[in-house]
């Protein structure tokens, strides 16, 4: 069963040869350079592992990572659980006073941190991240004491704490058993044999999510050559990307979106790929046909995966070219035999029919053991032992799920929201990125044209399908005015909010 202590380990010793390609150097180890070898990236771990318990880093302790985006973020995770210590993951996306919070409620024995993120964390055994590169550097090639050797967790200890998105609030804290991790390894395992998958793999996804260890810990014990992108703009990732043609890549859906303007431009980054892998968040079936249409093999495969932090995959969908004009960007595939199960309830509990949209309420193995510091929340979001997924949507007779919106994210008189932002993405190759939301009262269609675009706002009102009233108004941001998660998915609650506060200042001033 996997076992995050001796992942990199157990690789070197079977690969030493094998690559990582990093975006920029480690900042933990920046002397290694951009290609580092299993058996080297294995040395570095040891001797992180070794100054962390040289630091007072202790067997079964708490140690929170809050630090910039780098490549060396999954390591590091991986030489906290070789000092025996569970690795808390904070994403470096998280403002300050939300860090801050989750920190708190951690109460971590230490925090690795970077000197950017120095002041939120003040007030505790702080282990910088600064310092420890600099002992890495000038002790590389001597003699040192390595950590002493790590119990394997059992299949329900906590092995690795992550956090939800934080789209509707304050991220939630999820303690992940071993066991939760090990579905999704099994079935990417199972998937990667049956296609003989042996070429390079490229991952553009945040390094402190949930999933990023599932397909890092596939990647890795297979040997593969893998692009650690840790900066998902086209700029950079299809630069690197171009550069290595790995036959797998996976990212996150918006992080996807902004590949799309380049891709259809020049699909040659794409020209070695077979499968692109999307995960968890709804994408827009335009960035699914650029990716998918840019893949250069023969009989490239994309595979959309809907679940959580809380849950791990709930469903897969796999796509091939002669579904791209005929496939529901909604439906989000079919549940996994004996690991998954999915059912529709209604607000009471009660089971719906098919075909009816309600509440999507779930079984898994995958499922995260608590809400740290938030157990009754936890508890509370069961009905009948089945987990709510915090979406709507419905099943069909074929066992197809369709998630059709976000509950909390729901329109008054729409249907379905997401449907309204594919639409209108589908139809106007100039936007970039549309999103719906508001309340009964109030609504606000927010959209992002590429930067060089012609805007038409009678052609976006025309398409959306919505009646243009003192109840809609159509608003322009800029990408970077948007705020996002780790995964680059849009917070519209708190979007919806900031939209509320500059109405309220309008409606104030003479």
């Amino acid at each position: 069963m996997y076992d995050l202590s001796r992942l990199i380990s157990d690789a070197a010793r079977k690969h030493p040869g094998s690559l990582y390609i990093l975006d920029r150097p480690m900042d933990l180890a920046p002397h290694l350079g951009l290609e580092v070898s299993y058996q080297t990236m294995n040395e570095a771990v040891e001797r992180l592992a070794a100054a962390l318990v040289a630091r007072g880093v202790r067997a079964g302790e708490v140690v929170a990572v809050y630090k910039e985006q780098n490549p060396d973020l999954l390591p590091l995770a991986c030489a906290i659980a070789r000092a025996g210590a569970i690795p808390a993951m904070l994403s470096p996306a998280l403002p300050g006073v939300e860090a801050e919070g989750l920190i708190t409620k951690l109460a971590p024995r230490h925090v690795v941190v970077s000197a950017d993120r120095l002041s939120e964390v003040d007030s505790l055994p702080v282990i910088r991240s600064e310092n420890l590169a600099a002992e890495m550097r000038s002790q590389w090639g001597s003699p040192y004491t390595p950590a002493p050797p790590a119990k394997a967790p059992s299949p329900e200890d906590t092995y690795l704490i992550t956090h939800t998105s934080g789209t509707t609030g304050l991220p939630k804290l999820v303690p992940q058993a071993r066991r939760g991790t090990q579905m999704p390894i099994r079935i990417q395992t199972v998937i990667a044999r049956l296609m003989r998958f042996n070429e390079p793999v490229a991952l553009a996804i945040s390094f402190v999510h949930a999933r990023t260890f599932a397909a890092y810990a596939t990647a890795v014990p297979l040997g593969l050559k893998i692009l650690m992108i840790s900066d998902p703009s086209a700029d950079n990732a299809l630069k690197l990307i171009r550069l290595h043609q790995p036959a797998a890549v996976e990212t996150h859906p918006n992080m996807a979106m902004t590949w799309e303007a380049a891709l259809r431009q020049d699909p040659a980054p794409f020209a070695n790929v077979r499968v692109v892998i999307s995960t968890f968040d709804a994408i827009h079936p335009r960035t699914v046909r650029v990716l998918l249409g840019a893949a250069g093999r023969k009989n490239a495969v994309f595979f959309q995966s809907y679940g959580q932090t809380e849950t791990g995959p709930i469903t897969q969908k796999m796509y091939r070219r002669r579904h791209l004009e005929t496939f529901d960007g909604r439906e989000v595939g079919r549940s996994f035999p004996g690991m998954t199960r999915v059912r529709i309830i209604d607000s009471s509990g009660r089971r719906l029919r098919r075909g009816q949209v309600g509440m999507i309420a779930v079984r898994s193995k995958g499922l995260g053991l608590d809400y740290l510091g938030e157990s009754e929340r936890y508890r509370d979001n069961f009905r009948s032992g089945w987990w709510l997924m915090g979406d709507h949507g419905r099943v069909d007779g074929w066992g197809r799920l369709y998630m059709e919106d976000r509950s909390l994210d729901r329109v008054e008189k729409v249907d379905s929201v997401l449907r309204v932002e594919d639409r209108i993405v589908d139809a106007l190759p100039w936007i970039r990125e549309v999103l719906l939301v508001g309340d009964d009262t109030h609504r606000y269609l927010v959209y992002v044209p590429y930067d060089d675009a012609i805007v038409d706002e009678d052609q976006l009102l025309q398409v959306s399908g919505l009646s243009q009233s003192s109840q809609l108004e159509l608003v322009r941001l800029s990408w970077d005015e948007l705020p996002l998660t780790s995964t680059w998915k849009v917070r519209r609650a708190l979007l919806l909010r900031q939209l509320r506060q500059v109405r309220a200042g309008q409606e104030k001033s003479p």
